[in-house]
């Protein structure tokens, strides 16, 4: 006699093998911190997917600071990630901007 509802599903979005925002953000991401960007697939909800949707060929990259335990009483935020996340942003929407 139960039924169950569904709901804040997360839609993904096909990866984009010419992405100028990918290629941008990994050349980006190098000249920071010297380091080759990992480029990988996850299953998660995320807002770019939404995004996708409502824009055609939007062009989308999901980057963010390093976190542990998610959705748990013990989750944690690295604030020097959170740092280093926040100037890869700010030195993508310079380059964006030019």
């Amino acid at each position: 006699g139960n039924k169950a509802v569904f709901y804040n599903n997360y839609p993904g979005w096909e990866y984009n093998p010419d992405s100028k925002l990918r290629r941008i953000s990994k050349e980006t991401y190098k000249e920071l911190t010297g380091n080759e960007s990992m480029e990988s697939s996850i299953h998660a909800g995320l807002e770019c997917g939404y995004f996708s949707k409502k824009i055609e060929n939007l062009d989308i990259v999901a980057f963010g600071p390093d976190i542990f335990d998610v959705h748990t009483v013990k989750e944690k935020l690295d604030i020097q990630s959170s740092e280093n996340t926040f100037n890869l942003l700010i030195t993508i929407l310079k380059k964006l901007a030019d």
